[in-house]
């Protein structure tokens, strides 16, 4: 979380304080993930990158998962709509370019390696023109996304940073 939140700092800092526009296209309401990682690889160590952008399949990056509930696999997505890299620490980061004000950046602390379980490696770092908070500080979709048996897991980022039980 903290190499994430640095690298979100450093661009905001770049960017007169904001993410906002970083990977959007106002003219043609499109997004561009590639784009937007490319500026967090100035402040990530990146070793690679897979997708549609990178030169490498998705799969060398990030691995298909399963949900805390065990909804699953699911496929790690289409290249296309979201730019892939492993860190030079071995983690892999999936970001998605959400509208014009925000990103989504999804954590597999331990890359491709199993479990690959949302909630238990795998964790989600919203990224909102001036913030940075992982998943599950705003408890609006908890019962459907939450971090207990029934959710879906993306909720645990938080709990995890809090120290909390789960």
């Amino acid at each position: 979380y903290s190499d994430i939140a640095q690298a979100a700092k450093m661009i905001m800092a770049d960017r007169d304080g904001t993410v906002e526009g970083l990977g959007y296209d106002y003219d043609s309401d499109t997004t561009n993930p590639f784009t937007a990682l490319t500026s967090y690889s100035k402040y990530l160590p990146l070793i690679k990158m897979c997708g549609d952008y990178g030169d490498r399949p998705v799969s060398e990056c990030f691995a298909n998962y399963y949900l805390m509930n065990d909804n699953g696999p699911i496929d790690a997505g289409d290249g296309h709509w979201w730019a892939y890299a492993v860190l030079k620490n071995g983690a892999s980061i999936r970001l998605g370019v959400m509208g014009p004000t925000w990103h989504i950046i999804d954590v597999d602390v331990n890359g491709t390696k199993p479990p690959n379980i949302v909630g238990k490696d795998i964790f989600r770092i919203i990224i909102s023109r001036s913030e940075i908070k992982p998943d599950g500080w705003n408890p609006l979709w908890e019962a459907q996304d939450g971090c207990h048996s029934g959710g879906a897991g993306w909720y645990c980022a938080a709990k995890v940073l809090k120290n909390e039980d789960y």
